[in-house]
């Protein structure tokens, strides 16, 4: 999980004050953690400073933040989210302590993201949980 603490000490517009302080901040947190708890899974958090702006492959921080999809210079590309996802993937899980397995990020954005998002893999693509039954049959 992102680490939010801190997120009322920022300096914001008002508006953007007022906004947030109306967001029930911790309440998805103390589900999960519930929740995991209670399945005995621990619950990591960590920073999510610069998590969308950092390339998973070479590290590089990308300044800019134009459209939807982060690009780096290294030929790495991915949307923001999932570039942020598995940014905080491998801060929560590195390296050393996934026994020596190395992750990768292109991997990742292959098997696992590309397999939710294609339509014709038979994956939920309506926001309302329903599934579309186009391409695969069984």
């Amino acid at each position: 999980l992102e680490d939010l603490n801190g997120m009322i000490s920022r300096k914001r517009g008002k508006s953007f004050n007022r906004r947030l302080s109306s967001w029930p901040r911790r309440k998805l947190h103390n589900i999960i953690e519930y929740k995991a708890a209670w399945k005995g899974v621990p619950v990591i958090k960590v920073d999510p400073y610069n998590s969308s702006r950092r390339c998973p492959i070479c590290g590089r921080i990308k300044y800019s933040r134009m459209g939807a999809v982060f690009e780096c210079e290294c030929g790495w590309r991915a949307d923001r989210h999932v570039n942020a996802g598995i940014n905080l993937l491998q801060t929560a899980f590195p390296e050393g302590m996934a026994g020596g397995l190395r992750f990768s990020p292109g991997a990742f954005q292959h098997d696992v993201v590309m397999t939710l998002c294609d339509p014709f893999m038979g994956a939920r693509s309506e926001p309302n949980g329903t599934s579309q039954s186009v391409g695969r049959s069984l």
